[in-house]
């Protein structure tokens, strides 16, 4: 394992920023024993010590592994406060070339001040250990963010190890398919209800049903698999403008299938509930009369009435959870201690002609461990006082058939520190000449064994349509563009997080592109769009990657696009990135800030300003040509 370094004195802003072009981004320099300054604002002045003693064209192995160790004394005059920063990275492959992939910043480690107010000295540390790998290529950076001008990168080192790492083919694991098990009456006279059984899963599942063997003209409804059973029609959504509702109408045959969090399908099975037949009255004979001169005559036999059918109430509810973004409701839905959930109530009258229902009222008195939301309910979509969870909501005498929806708001509160609870929620529809009826909906919550879990995500964005090859917050694009997202997620707490869960919901304007997805260099299924893709555990400190790519769509003009991720896990409350933005046809984007995977990375100036710096480079360097810098330059 060999190190290179580079050391130049005397760099003004102009120089360095020439050599940032010189050598691809990646200006390495370091300073060891005496003071340095540089004409950025503030005026920075300090001193780099390496304390492990190694020299130039040293190969370590020879000395066995060390930690390299640099402390820097700074001070800052003014004005403005600068922000030190530090980047690790590391390639499988070894050889001296610099390199910006494969960031892990837990390889390098600094300690000490990092933020230097007007006026304020101190020092701050870095440490390397080189046993901590042994193969491939590591390289180090650090430097100084100065949030008015420029920046400078003071510390830069590679450490070949000489002997590539090798890269196991990861195993795909297929995605199980789930069969669907139809529980139904006998028969039936009326619309039915269907339970649809599935062996329980730890992610969210697409059901479908249709009244054709295969047709685009179908009803679905997306709903977490960890329940098990579902009902219909209760929450099925038509997947085309136009369609009806879905009602089980007995005579029909209805087919159904599940499709996984991979988008699998799974085998499609189909039922049909016949009519119950009404029992033919049995017929009453005439006796032949006997003959007597005076026959006795039969009375005619009065026959028995069908039964009309009655009417009778119906309920279904629904739930799901706000703070989480869920678009779909459910009859069961996962959340934490403080998330907000919202109740949807479908009460229904099935009246026979214009049957009377007296005084109709819809109750939901909530249960422990979920508090009602103030102002939040709702009667087909105007508000309503707050009395449904204190003595119900009164919809009045009707006549005929009659239908509404319902919905109201609730924040969910811890039920203890030790372990996870399902809530139950129960809301119920009564008359006054009908038989009373309920349904339920759960919340799983998840409450924290301690309070010490810190995920953090973040999310930029790249053209690759326009070669762009820096990750940004922000870019520019246009119709038919390919545009790259990448996330990084990290565990910034001291204990490993499990079940970390990453979820990209694609805003308007965008198409995904299948088959697109990696995590940390290999392919994935396609959930990130689709209620999120399963990264497993991170360690204290690790990261993951994940990038994906989608397609600007046809006939997007003139607009700013909008897209943010997000990440949970066990224990762990969703936490969301910034947004990373898409300006279509919107001009030069200002203050786009570049990622910091790199030391070159690290230095946010824009392509005007680096044209500007290059310009007074030239005019420098005819008068002080002894100030080049160097560049990264293999040692044998």
């Amino acid at each position: 394992m060999n190190m290179t370094n580079i050391s130049t004195k005397n760099i003004t802003r102009s120089i360095y920023a020439i050599g940032l072009i010189a050598i691809v981004a990646f200006s390495v320099t370091s300073f060891f024993g005496e003071a340095v300054a540089y004409d950025l604002h503030p005026d920075v002045t300090y001193t780099i010590t390496e304390t492990s003693g190694y020299q130039y064209d040293v190969t370590i192995p020879n000395q066995g592994n060390r930690t390299i160790h640099y402390i820097a004394q700074i001070t800052n005059h003014g004005p403005g406060p600068v922000t030190v920063e530090k980047a690790a990275f590391h390639h499988n492959v070894a050889n001296w070339q610099a390199t910006d992939e494969f960031l892990d910043q837990s390889l390098f480690q600094m300690t000490g001040k990092t933020v230097y107010q007007e006026g304020e000295s101190g020092v701050t540390e870095f440490f390397y250990d080189t046993a901590r790998k042994n193969c491939g290529r590591v390289q180090i950076d650090a430097g100084f963010r100065d949030p008015q001008n420029g920046n400078l990168v003071f510390i830069g080192t590679m450490i070949n190890y000489g002997v590539d790492c090798s890269t196991p083919t990861p195993t795909p694991v297929p995605s199980p398919t789930l069969s669907p098990i139809i529980s139904v009456p006998a028969c039936s006279n009326v619309d039915y209800v269907a339970q649809i059984s599935y062996p329980s899963v730890g992610n969210d599942i697409r059901i479908f049903i249709d009244d054709e063997v295969s047709s685009s003209s179908a009803w679905d409804k997306t709903l977490s698999g960890l329940s098990g059973y579902t009902t219909a029609p209760a929450g099925f959504n038509p997947r085309l403008p136009g369609m009806p509702s879905l009602a089980l109408h007995p005579g029909t045959r209805y087919y159904s299938f599940i499709q996984n969090n991979s988008s699998i399908d799974g085998p499609t099975v189909s039922w049909m509930v016949e009519r119950c037949s009404t029992p033919t009255p049995t017929p009453t004979l005439t006796p032949t009369p006997t003959a007597t001169p005076t026959p006795t005559p039969t009375p005619t036999p009065t026959p028995t009435p069908t039964p009309t059918p009655t009417s009778y109430l119906d309920i279904s509810k629904t739930v799901r959870n706000i703070t989480s973004g869920s678009g779909y409701d459910s009859e069961t839905v996962n959340a934490n201690s403080g998330d907000t959930v919202e109740f949807t109530i479908r009460p229904r009258v099935n009246s026979y002609g214009s049957g009377y229902v007296g005084n109709l009222r819809v109750s939901d008195y909530l249960p422990s461990g979920l508090r009602y939301l103030s102002g939040s309910t709702t009667l087909d979509g105007s508000y309503q006082s707050d009395g449904l969870t204190t003595g119900g909501i009164y919809l009045g005498t009707r006549y005929g058939d009659y239908n509404s929806v319902i919905k109201f708001r609730a924040v969910v509160e811890s039920t203890g520190y030790y372990n996870s609870n399902t809530i139950t929620n129960t809301a119920t529809v009564t008359a006054d000449n009908l038989q009373s009826v309920n349904d339920t909906a759960s919340v799983y919550v998840n409450n924290y064994v301690s309070n010490n879990y810190n995920l953090n995500i973040q999310k930029f964005v790249r053209n690759t349509s326009t070669a762009e090859t820096i990750e940004k917050t922000s870019t520019r694009g246009s119709s038919g563009n390919t545009i790259e997202f990448i996330l990084h997620v990290r565990n910034l707490s001291s204990t490993t997080i499990n079940n970390v869960n990453v979820f990209d919901p694609l805003p308007a304007g965008l198409s995904y592109n299948p088959n697109s997805t990696s995590l940390n260099g290999y392919i994935v299924g396609d959930g990130i769009i689709n209620g999120g893709i399963n990264i497993g555990s991170l360690a204290a400190n690790q990261e993951s990657i994940i990038r994906f790519f989608t397609t600007v769509n046809a006939g997007i003009n003139n607009t700013v696009i909008n897209n943010t991720a997000q990440a949970r896990a066990d224990n762990v409350p969703t936490v969301y990135s910034s947004a990373a933005v898409i300006n279509i046809n919107t001009g030069i984007v200002l203050g786009a800030l570049t990622i910091k995977t790199g030391a070159g990375s690290m230095i946010g100036y824009s392509l005007v300003g680096a044209l500007m710096i290059t310009l007074a480079y030239y005019i420098i360097e005819k008068k002080r040509p002894e100030l080049l810098p160097q560049v990264f330059t293999k040692k044998a």
